[in-house]
């Protein structure tokens, strides 16, 4: 139940409160109808997101297949699953309301809702219906901003709000914060720099760091550094700017590392239901005496799931917590800046103490390995149970993992083919993806040993096969050559090389190809399994992990769209 109700909220649109149609997806991450978002623009005559009023970027919008496929799955699931309902009472809505319900309302007292039913036929009416919609209830439609000049916010919070589940949209950063706030200072006392002479100081000491007078005290300063008090309080302001400017860049990059966070939560919960979905169909095919099998692995999933999922919602509470901490400390410093004289001399040294302390708190970093292991639970799944079902094995002696495959690359559901799409999915920037090339790395690295396998290339007429170090830089500019970590038989423009410049040749053009690994003996060789013959190899000295390596371009009109590793042939 907790798990519909969660997956009941992701696919919830914010404005009609339905099940996603249609669904587009805004450069923040919120989700909509496609109409409801069109009807809420027209009606607010601009493009803003109505959850956190950023300005969309985008000028056309695109229906986002993927989350369109979950919600139409889940709304025929919901379907299913309420089909068997007692029909609800006249005037009763059929789901849970974000409104509380006409009956619930207060015996005595005028009812929150006018009633128009119950208005006597003849005569004035009870309740007066006023030209403007009654402030009493928040309208669906937000009217144009010129008229939303006193009006609570667009979403106000249902006084009946569900008590378990997520909230349907998240709150502002200002609205997550519990309890007092460390930086507020009601009513903060004036230092008084002479009791003798109230007027403003003229001076100020930087050896003590503070105001003097200058009919009392100046004399006692005269070995001190002593400038004029609008000099003095310049250079302060100066630091304490540059302090702003710090804590301003710290903010910013929490923000991102949040946002990152936040599409990795969301991508987990997709990997999770199709990864579900393809375990489910492997295991149906193994009859029923493999159930007990099929569950182990569900439980595996569920618990690596949750598992993770405290990981990130642990790390998002952190972040959230500094976000709340260092807008805080911004907000005093900008407060700060803005006054005078003797109020600034009074608060300046407490405000840029904790700002500078605030600055100290470590960054937030990405962590890896925060997604499904999806290879885990669907690779090389039929030769697990081998033992059981031995003619219906079918073995891949290398597993691609999807969450570090380019977006442009689609992999097959068993992960062992890959083909160059024409568009780009929606894919987190985790720390393990390729984000410059069209790569993709196998599952599992070798350290040791000798290690063969291969792979059907067809007519495909732009591929990079072999091998990689594990620290090869998945995210800026490189190219598939040892020098940059890559151990390769690149095929590209009809043409054949080793990556590191020197031309291969072919007396047949291989549709097959074997790589073999030697890590104890430091070499990498490729042969066609047509003629058995040697195509090139290179030799270094392994001192990382190794993983297989592939980069697929666009299949054009060939014949073999996509790179697929098959089983070592006899």
């Amino acid at each position: 139940m907790a798990q519909s109700t969660i997956f009941k909220s992701y696919l919830c649109c914010p404005i009609c409160t339905g099940t996603l149609k249609d669904p587009v997806s805004l450069s923040c991450s919120h989700n909509f109808c496609a109409s409801c978002l069109q009807r809420y623009w027209q009606e607010a005559n601009n493009r803003n997101c109505p959850i956190c009023k950023r300005r969309s970027s985008k000028e056309r919008l695109s229906v986002n297949y993927t989350l369109k496929e979950l919600a139409d799955s889940f709304a025929a699931r919901q379907a299913s699953e309420t089909s068997s309902w007692p029909k609800p009472e006249e005037g009763q809505a059929a789901g849970p309301s974000l409104w509380p319900k006409p009956v619930e309302q207060p015996v005595s007292g005028p009812p929150l809702w006018p009633k128009p039913v119950e208005q006597p036929v003849s005569g004035p009416p009870l309740w007066p219906k006023p030209v403007e919609q009654q402030v009493s209830r928040p309208p669906l439609w937000p009217k144009p901003v010129e008229q939303q000049v006193s009006r609570p916010p667009l979403w106000p919070k249902p006084v009946e709000q569900p008590v378990s589940g997520p909230p349907l949209w998240p709150k502002p950063v200002e609205q997550q914060m519990s309890g007092p706030s460390p930086w507020a200072r009601p009513d903060e006392k004036l230092i008084v720099v002479c009791a003798m002479h109230p007027e403003d100081p003229k001076y100020f000491c930087r050896d003590e760091q503070r105001a003097v007078c200058h009919m009392c005290e100046f004399t006692l300063h005269q070995n001190h550094k002593v400038l004029p008090i609008e000099q003095a309080i310049n250079e302060l302001k100066v630091l304490l700017r540059s302090d702003l400017q710090s804590l301003q860049h710290k903010r910013n990059w929490n923000m991102q590392v949040q946002k990152t966070y936040s599409e990795m939560a969301d991508h987990l919960k997709i990997q999770v239901l199709t990864t579900e979905s393809q375990i489910r169909d492997e295991f149906n095919k193994l009859h029923q005496f493999l159930k007990q099998e099929e569950d182990k692995r569900l439980a595996a999933l569920r618990e690596e799931e949750e598992r993770k999922m405290m990981v990130i919602n642990r790390n998002l509470s952190g972040i959230q917590e500094q976000l709340s901490s260092l807008t805080d400390s911004i907000f005093a410093i900008e407060e700060d800046l803005q006054k005078n004289t003797l109020p600034f001399l009074s608060s300046y040294k407490a405000t840029q103490s904790r700002a500078r302390a605030q600055r100290l708190v470590p960054d937030p970093q990405m962590v890896s390995g925060a997604l499904i292991d999806v290879s885990k639970y669907v690779g090389n799944l039929t030769y697990r149970v081998w033992e059981k079902m031995k003619e219906k094995v079918q073995f891949s002696p290398i597993i691609l993992d999807p969450n570090t495959a380019h977006p442009s690359l689609y992999l097959s559901d068993d992960l062992s083919s890959v083909k160059c799409g024409e568009t780009w999915q929606q894919l987190p920037e985790n720390p393990e993806r390729n984000t410059k090339y069209n790569n993709v790395f196998g599952s599992e690295g070798y350290s040791s040993g000798k290690h063969t396998w291969e792979v059907k290339v067809g007519d495909h007429p732009d591929w990079i096969i072999g091998y990689v170090k594990e620290s090869f830089d998945r995210k800026r500019e490189s190219y598939a050559s040892p020098k940059f970590g890559v151990f390769s038989l690149v095929h590209r423009n009809g043409k054949y090389s080793n990556g590191a410049g020197k031309a291969v040749t072919v007396k047949r053009i291989p549709q097959r190809i074997r790589i073999q690994l030697d890590y104890d003996g430091g070499e990498v060789t490729f042969y066609s399994c047509e003629d058995r013959s040697q195509l090139c190899s290179h030799k270094d000295t392994f001192n990382e992990k190794l993983f297989p390596y592939f980069c697929i371009g666009k299949s054009g009109d060939n014949k073999t769209a996509e790179v697929k590793i098959c089983k070592i042939s006899p």
